[in-house]
């Protein structure tokens, strides 16, 4: 994608991802450079903030759903990784989990599992 079409944690991911390599305030400035505004303050107070109650919650469900998709230490998978999103959806408020439909869909997607 565009650099210019990034949201601002999309560019302070990447950010973080090569502040190692170039630093933060040089990254900065060749956004800059490109049109993309971003100030060095910018990141730092990204990577200060803690994570959002969506974040963690992700990251819960994901969790979750990587124990039904991806396989175990002998290669198998559950038997409930051949569900779609609506069925994993309908799986996980029967075991109790109050998640909503298109959240299980979004981080199905994002992950690549599908039934």
């Amino acid at each position: 994608p565009a650099l210019t079409s990034l949201t601002t944690s999309e560019l302070c991911e990447f950010i973080a991802a090569n502040k190692t390599r170039f630093g933060v305030a040089s990254i900065c400035r060749a956004l800059n450079a490109s049109g993309v505004k971003i100030a060095p303050r910018t990141f730092h107070a990204w990577a200060a903030r803690a994570p959002s109650k969506r974040a963690l919650w992700d990251a819960t469900i994901t969790e979750i759903l990587a124990g039904y998709y991806e396989p175990d230490h002998t290669g198998r998978r559950r038997p409930e990784a051949v569900y779609g999103s609506l069925k994993m959806w309908a799986h996980l408020r029967r075991e109790g989990i109050p998640v909503a439909r298109c959240t299980v869909e979004r981080l199905m997607k994002l992950n690549g599992w599908h039934g």
